[in-house]
């Protein structure tokens, strides 16, 4: 038998009705379960014992960007409560929560990092050590494609370990209209989607995005001086890796654009995790300049967010590094995939350059791409290096 495609074609009045029923679905959809899991979190603590918060914990869990996204939540939270023990929850992998103690251990916001892993016998464990801390407040930062289950079993779990009050818990994203979130500008970026939880919880709020000062990370001279710098050279920090294949800009584009950047009189480091050795070595030898260091997984975090303060540019994918350096408000030049949704997650702030490229199968949300990330194939060199000129010549003019 025949197959017939049959073709259904819209006026733009019916597109748009659909589109505000689709808006109105959302809406409710997302206001009632937000509505169950406050309604939930207003039983299991009631009375409300807010009062006297000696023990803050702040549950956010994702690698390093995901973390570098809420920390600026995290900071109004120690502002709203200066004095209080103030503990990161997460559960971001052994060697990330070690480079965060790192880190940490040289910034006085934030208190104590509990790590654990997602097993019951870890659990167990965990249940037993959270219940000795006498937990006054448990914050949520929920990922964000949390699900409704998701943080209502959290809302159970902070009160089994003796939470004596919970907020924060509460859902992003339909899955199933995400696309018309995207589209309606429902859907923010994450740092912003954090603070605005924080901020809906009766906390302190602020649009001004703290950075970590210079007596946090290390001074930029004794880097400067430990990597043997050109003080004079201005610094372009690449990163060509990425958690995900998806995200990955070709690295051949990469090194054109770090041979444009030396021709200039600049000089480039390249970073990154250990995973992204390989990307460095076929920078390093496809540039062939002097002028490009390879740090790629040679840095710990603390001397990489050190690094970010001190560069002119960043230039690189969605990734980690990516949010490092525009958290401490370093501009951002960003070959973006189109894996995912637009917004959710560009770098924050101001006077970054986000270049993405909308093909027939995105959003696709891909851990692979069936069509050799074509979204990023179509992003040209002159694209990524006319975003990164700017900052060349604002840099010189100043």
């Amino acid at each position: 038998m025949a197959r017939y495609r049959v073709n259904i074609y819209l006026t733009k009045t019916m597109k748009t009705k659909l589109e505000n029923i689709g808006k109105n679905i959302i809406y409710c959809y997302q206001s009632w379960q937000n509505a169950i899991l406050k309604m939930l979190a207003g039983i299991i603590w009631f009375p409300d014992k807010g009062k006297d918060i000696k023990v803050v914990c702040i549950h956010r869990v994702g690698q390093i960007g995901d973390l570098f996204c809420s920390f600026s939540a995290i900071h109004l939270i120690r502002k709203k409560y200066p004095n209080s023990h103030l503990m990161l929850l997460t559960s971001s992998g052994q060697k990330i929560n070690l480079e965060l103690n790192d880190l940490l251990s040289s910034i006085d916001w934030i208190d104590e990092v509990v790590a654990y892993k997602s097993s019951r016998s870890q659990i167990a464990s965990l249940h037993k050590v959270l219940t000795g801390k006498k937990i006054d407040l448990w914050v949520s930062l929920p990922q964000d494609r949390t699900t409704f289950f998701r943080e209502f079993r959290a809302i159970l779990f902070a009160r089994l370990v003796g939470s004596r009050r919970g907020v924060g818990f509460s859902v992003n994203v339909v899955p199933w209209l995400e696309g018309l979130q995207s589209r309606q500008s429902l859907l923010i970026g994450e740092v912003e989607r954090l603070r605005a939880i924080v901020g809906a919880d009766c906390l302190s709020y602020e649009r001004e995005n703290p950075f970590l000062l210079e007596d946090e990370v290390g001074s930029s001279e004794n880097l400067i001086k430990d990597l043997r710098l050109n003080e004079n050279k201005l610094v372009m920090i690449l990163a060509p890796g990425s958690n995900r294949e998806t995200n990955m800009w070709p690295v051949d584009n990469f090194i054109e654009i770090a041979r444009r950047w030396v021709a200039e009189g600049g000089q480039v480091l390249l970073v990154g995790g250990i995973k992204d050795a390989k990307l460095g070595e076929k920078m390093i030898l496809g540039s062939n300049q002097s002028c490009v260091f390879d740090l790629i997984g040679k840095l710990p975090l603390k001397q990489t967010v050190a690094l970010m303060r001190i560069a002119t540019v960043f230039v690189g994918n969605d990734s980690g590094p990516m949010h490092i350096a525009a958290y401490v408000n370093t501009p951002c030049v960003i070959a973006f995939s189109a894996r995912d949704y637009p917004v959710k997650w560009y770098p924050a702030g101001k006077g970054h350059t986000i270049i993405r490229k909308d093909v027939a199968c995105s959003p696709c949300v891909a851990e692979t791409c069936r069509h050799d990330n074509l979204c990023l194939r179509l992003i040209t060199i002159e694209e990524v290096w006319n975003g990164v000129a700017k900052h060349l010549k604002r840099k010189y003019l100043h």
